[in-house]
């Protein structure tokens, strides 16, 4: 935690990195909770501040560019939590409410420079003993 800013200027920063490579892999970051056998896992919770002038804080999640020339660019994934015996987690992406109007939500694949731009997949899961699920649109 950093000090407050107090009454004008900005609140400290906190940054975690790891070192440059020239020859080989750069170092991993990692953010890890416990495990639990008589209780819940923990959360990792990633909050950022409120603004009351402009507007509040992003979240940005940038995966790795290749600078060679046929290399893959790193992937960004999300994965709900699985359940052995139960429900597997949600995995919920929802935009913000407005008092005006509400924030939208853009999925969109990637621009190709040389050759056709990315798709877009949605798919519903796989019922090993009864059907998929449900891929539902709604306006």
């Amino acid at each position: 935690e950093t000090a407050d800013a107090g009454i004008t200027g900005v609140s400290g920063s906190i940054s975690t990195a790891t070192g440059n490579s020239t020859y080989g892999n750069s170092g991993t970051t990692l953010v890890n909770t416990g495990d639990a056998m008589n209780g819940a896992g923990g959360h990792i919770h990633l909050t950022v501040g409120s603004g009351d002038a402009m507007e509040g804080g992003g979240v940005f999640v940038d995966a790795g560019k290749v600078t060679s020339d046929a290399g893959t660019g790193g992937v960004i994934r999300l994965t709900s939590g699985r359940a052995n015996n139960g429900t597997g987690g949600e995995l919920m992406m929802e935009a913000g409410q407005g008092g005006v109007e509400g924030g939208a939500v853009w999925l969109s694949g990637g621009t190709g420079e040389q050759a056709q731009g990315g798709t877009v997949y949605l798919s519903s899961g796989l019922g090993v003993a009864t059907s998929s699920g449900d891929v539902q649109i709604f306006t």
